[in-house]
């Protein structure tokens, strides 16, 4: 079994937090001072997703 590179991990993360294609091990990284926006933004999309879902479902029962 291999040593966990701490030193990798670290730069991993910190290059993931911005913005960079890394392995993240299945986590979201961010700087602690942008994940408010992040956040918001976050949910601004998931807002909209559902409101497209949503439209689309009337649509397709508006149809039948």
């Amino acid at each position: 079994m291999e040593a966990i590179d701490d030193i990798l991990i670290a730069n991993n993360i910190a290059s993931s937090a911005n913005g960079e294609k890394t392995e993240s091990y299945n986590y979201w990284w961010s700087w602690q001072d942008a994940a408010p926006s992040i956040q918001e933004r976050m949910q601004r999309k998931a807002k909209t997703k559902k409101y497209k879902v949503r439209t689309l479902f009337q649509e397709v029962i508006s149809h039948l």
